[in-house]
Formats: C-alpha cells, structure tokens, sequence
C-alpha cells in the first residue's frame, strides 16, 4: 500500500453534520465527502499508479506491484498476466471456457488438483457475494426478522419460525456464469444435514448445495443470502448474524475468543454438542470478520491524526500463538527489507475463509516468517516500501546487548509491540516470532508515514542505538551525534527545552515536508528524540529521560495514565493462540475495536458541545478531527458572479478538537 504525494487542487473532509437534537442528543448524519477547494498541497495516502498496476475487472479494487504481477488477482480470480501456460485460477478466458470440459455428473470424485480449485474458487465466491456491515444500524431489519422468526419458533415447532430446509436461488456460477448442479445425498452438490443455532435453539435443518460444473472453477454455491441473517459455516452449521455481533462485543472487553464464543451459545447446547459447534461458531465468526467492510482509518486519533507529536511503546509478552503445531520458515537466503502488507492481511483472511467454508481442511502448519507484516492504519504507513520492515532480518541485524525482553518459550511466539499516541490510540503493531529486540521497534517507526519526533520506550537508548547503525544517514539528520538524547550523551544530562515541541498554531501548510520527508509536519523539523519514561530504570539510562525536556512534562503522568487505562489492560490480557490466522485477525481487530472506541468518543464530545445545523466535523489533512463553522450563503466572485464551490459551502473558521 503507498501513499501519494500528490498535491490535489481540492481536499476531501470526512464530514459529520448535526442536523437536529432529538431527546437531549443528537442525531449524526455522514456526509460520505465535501470537497474544498483549497491550493495547500495534501497527502492524503491515495493511492498511486507509479509501478503499479490495477485488476482489470471494475468491480475488483486489487492494486499490485508491477514487479510483482500476478497471474491472476487474488482478490477475484480476474486473470492479470496474458501468458500461454495453463490456466489453474479462476476466471478463464471466453475461448477456454467454451473448450473446457464440463462437470456432468456430482457423484464422481474430484482430484486433489480439484479440489484445491474448489476451496480457492469457493473462497473468492464468498469474497465476492457476501459482504457485511460493520454497524448494526445498518443491520436493524435483518435483527427485527431475526427476533420474529425465533419468537415464532418458540411458539411452535412446526408450520412457523426458522425454515428447515434451505437452497440457494442461484442457477449460475457467479464466478464463471457456467450453470450450476446439484446432486442427490453425499455427492458433490447433495443435501447436507446442518444445524441452526439462534440465542434461543439448535436445530437441525438441511441444506441443498449445489456446484459449478466448470472443471476450472467447481466452486460450491451453499446458502449465503444476506436477507434472513444467518451465516453459513462450512455447510455443518448456520448461525445468526446477532450472535456475531454478541461475540465481537465481548472481544471488544476482552474476553478470549473460545471462551467468549463459549458464554453465548452454551444456553442453546447439551453437554455433546459445546465442543464441535463452539469451534465452528469460532471459525464461523472470523470467517464474518474478514467479510465485515470496514475502513481502519477510522481508527486514527481525532486529535494526533496521522503525525502524532509523541508515541509510547507498550509491549505484552503473553499475547502469543503456541507454535505446537505451526512451525515457522525462514528464507535461506537474504531476504529483503520489503514486507507486502496488504498482500499478508489477505492471506490472513482467505485461510479464516477457507476454514470456515471447509472446517475439515488443515489450518496452516508451516508458516514463512519473513512475510508476517505490521498493522499500521493505511494513513500511517511508510510510502516508502523499502522502509516496510521485515521480521525475517531479526537475527541478522539484532547484536547482542540489543535484546529488549526475555526470552520466550521454546513453544511461543514472543507477543508483540504496539506504539499508541498520548490518548490511548494506537498506532501500529508489530508481531515478533522471536526474542523482541530493539530491531522491533526501530521497524515500527520506520514503517510509519511520520517518524514522531518523541518516541517514549523503555529501552530508548538500544532503539537509538539500533538506528545508528542500520540507517546511519537517517540518524545523523534526526539528532546527529546525541544517539537520540536532549543533549550530548558524553557529558551530563541537561535540563533543555525544545522549540520545536511547543504548541504551534494550526495550520494545513504541508509544503515543508512535501519537499523533505524528513521534516515531521507539526514540528516543521527533522529533530527526534527517543526518551525513557521515568521510572526505576530511568537512573540506568539518564541523558534519555522524558524528565529532562520542558515541553514533556504534562506527558510524564499521562504515559502512566496510558498504561493503566481500561484499553491497554485490554490489549496486555494474556491470550494464547493455536491457529496463526486467529491470531493474527484478533490482534488486528482488538487494536481497530479498541481505538475506534476512543475516536467515537472524541467525536461525541467535540459535538455535544456544538450547536445543531450551525457545525460540521471534518478530518483535515493530517486527518485529525475539526469543528468548522458553516456559511451556506452563495460568495460572489470578482465579476458578479457565484462562487459555486462546495455547493455554496465555505467554512469560515476551522478548530482542532
């Protein structure tokens, strides 16, 4: 994912406009956009067409490097590489299709080739038909039907409620549009015995599959309507989507995934039945996750936006996957610093895809660990690709004394390290197989679109370190030769203050940094610190004390204060994991449920403080949140006429939250 640095002739706001106060609060309606006209140049992480390329199907957003083209796009199975080798992907040309042999008969056997192009196609069929929301406002009328038909179902088992047997309506393929097939019991599209969980029953019900007879697609067609709102879960079980949202609630406090799954479906269930449904309820549920649309800018801070002054590390050790049975590959060869995150996400989601549509299937066993990627919000992240650090440098580049925590567990991985910004959001998130080192963070601040000029760790003075001797030109222009200190580190620490932290007065001029990256935006500066928080340790370590700098010190109670909040009790919880893709999906969900809690409540503060119809809320283009002040009368232009800009929407005063 790059960033463009464009410099566009208009800016595009997120916009929340209050409209009307209705029983003491307020009504929200979101402005999708409200273009500006403004010739400040942005960088709004657009992306770029500079060695890229994009999937030739419309409906398709896959965005790839040119250097990496595939043969056909992961995402819809479009082809993307016109070469005359045999064509084992999705999405073959008109020619092949017709030549293609067709699958005449469902009882006959599918080769192990097959049916590796059954789950793959199966997988970009769910891709591609079923989407949810992320809201459950947008959900309210398939939550209303699903409350009737289960209040129905308690009333009378028979003649009303839930149906007992379901078939999708499809007669195509809507991958290939070849014609669908359905066969009789246990053939390839039979009927299948399943069971219905609501908050209320299990039931047993039948499903009627049916395939698609291209020998080059076969993907399964199963029940998958959005409308009566069950989720199908690999034919075994359909639950409702309500109990989802139950169970991503209950992820949002904390609780651990089985466990939380455990709570809301035990009611339903005998003693038998809790072991198999509670794993296909898990595997359903993240399978729901990864089809959930969402946008994880929302979870960037309304008021550091996408270039924080200050960003503290927190690490937690025993949020681990157990490597039992997932045994983790390293590149025999010198791998390079560059890490395709949007490409590791999706490989994340189509294994939780695959599982829940094939629950019998193996999850991942052998894992390459030079591909594992951090989760930086797409705003955030580093436009450079060749600074997307790889976790498969680790060892080669880590030296002794550069270790930042103990050793793990022979069987775990070693947890992870976050950096989150003075109001509890985070930034970015990196996952370590091995012994965390200061490699670790330095490769957190290096994937970030902005380099804070304040980074508060516990072992400052080793991420410094690091930085010298790994990006020696980088370090020279940020602090020179103070390693990362407030003064020089041979003499004795000094009590400074520093011009460049002080509160500067707003403003959207980014041309600065447009011309060198290096400068952060706020501090118009390339000067960085890297500081320990005070602490029993801080004696060791005294010339990067956060205490020794002015401008700091109303963050020396505030990161206290961030370490034991609510939301980072909640990400230090110790989980342990058995299946790479749930944790890693978990991490990346608990970090954008947590955070964009924190946003929401930003936004209702700053709004129950603004008069209705009289405010918009904006996100500027460092993406931080902003109350402007509405004109909507039309402006006349130097010739008499209107100024038809924004539709006669000018905003006369802009203020930061």
């Amino acid at each position: 994912t790059t960033a463009s640095r464009s410099s566009p002739s208009c800016l595009c706001f997120s916009v929340f406009v209050m409209d009307s106060c209705v029983d003491s609060g307020f009504s929200l309606v979101t402005v999708d956009q409200l273009c500006v006209c403004c010739s400040v140049p942005q960088a709004l992480g657009l992306s770029t067409a500079r060695g890229r390329g994009r999937c030739k199907n419309p409906a398709c957003d896959y965005v790839y490097k040119n250097r990496h083209k595939p043969q056909h796009c992961p995402t819809c199975g479009c082809e993307l590489a016109n070469k005359p080798t045999k064509k084992n992907k999705l999405t073959p040309s008109a020619e092949d299709v017709c030549a293609s042999a067709l699958l005449s008969d469902a009882s006959q056997p599918l080769s192990s080739a097959q049916k590796d192009q059954q789950r793959h196609s199966t997988v970009s069929l769910l891709r591609s038909c079923l989407q949810f929301p992320e809201s459950e406002s947008e959900l309210q009328d398939v939550f209303s039907l699903i409350q009737q038909l289960n209040g129905q179902q308690k009333l009378t088992e028979e003649g009303s409620g839930w149906p007992s047997f379901f078939e999708p309506a499809a007669t195509h393929c809507s991958l290939c549009q070849d014609p669908l097939l359905k066969g009789d019991q246990s053939s390839l599209a039979g009927l299948e015995e399943c069971w219905l969980l609501t908050e209320c029953s299990i039931r047993p019900v039948t499903l009627q599959l049916k395939v698609c007879t291209n020998l080059q697609c076969l993907a399964i067609h199963s029940f998958t309507d959005l409308h009566p709102g069950l989720f199908n879960v690999g034919n075994k079980l359909l639950v409702t989507l309500d109990l989802f949202f139950k169970m991503r609630h209950q992820i949002r406090l904390g609780d651990e995934p089985a466990h939380a799954a455990l709570s809301i479906i035990k009611h339903s269930l005998t003693s038998d039945q809790v072991s198999c449904v509670q794993d296909l309820f898990c595997s359903g549920y993240w399978a729901f996750e990864c089809l959930t649309v969402r946008d994880y800018n929302d979870m960037i801070c309304g008021v550091c936006g996408i270039a924080p002054k200050l960003e503290i590390a927190q690490r937690n050790s025993s949020n681990v996957l157990l490597l039992k049975n997932v045994e983790f590959t390293w590149p025999d060869f010198q791998a390079t610093d560059e890490v395709h995150v949007d490409e590791f996400w999706l490989t994340m989601e189509n294994e939780a895809l695959e599982q829940a549509a094939f629950p019998s299937s193996f999850p991942i066993t052998r894992f390459d660990a030079s591909i594992i990627a951090p989760f930086i919000p797409p705003l955030m992240r580093n436009t450079s690709d060749e600074l997307l650090a790889s976790v498969s440098l680790l060892y080669s580049h880590s030296q002794n004394g550069l270790w930042t925590a103990q050793q793990p567990d022979a069987l775990l991985t070693a947890g992870r390290v976050s950096k989150v910004c003075p109001h509890q959001v985070v930034c970015g998130s990196k996952y370590i197989v091995r012994r965390e080192s200061a490699r670790d963070h330095l490769d957190l601040l290096v994937s970030s679109r902005f380099w804070p000029p304040v980074y508060v760790a516990d072992c400052a003075q080793k991420v410094a370190l690091c930085t010298d001797v790994l990006y020696p030109e980088l370090a020279s222009q940020m602090w020179g030769k103070n390693q990362g200190c407030f003064s020089d580190p041979t003499t004795p620490p000094q009590y400074v203050s520093c011009s460049e932290l002080q509160d500067q007065p707003y403003s959207l001029d980014l041309t600065v940094t447009e011309s060198n990256p290096h400068l952060h935006p706020l501090t118009k500066s390339a000067s960085r610190w890297i500081v320990q928080p005070d602490g029993p340790n801080a004696l060791h370590d005294a010339h990067h004390a956060i205490t020794l700098c002015k401008e700091l010190e109303p963050y020396t109670a505030g990161e206290t204060s961030i370490n034991d909040s609510s939301a980072a009790a909640v990400r230090r919880k110790a989980l342990v994991f058995d299946n790479a893709a749930y944790y890693y999906l978990y991490n990346r969900l608990l970090d954008f449920l947590s955070s964009r809690d924190i946003v929401n409540q930003q936004i209702t503060e700053a709004l129950s403080a603004c008069q209705p119809g009289e405010v918009v809320m904006i996100r500027d283009a460092l993406y931080r949140l902003g109350v402007a002040q509405i004109n909507s009368d039309p402006q006349e232009t130097a010739d008499g006429g209107l100024d038809k800009h924004s539709d006669g929407v000018v905003f006369e005063e802009v203020m930061l939250i």
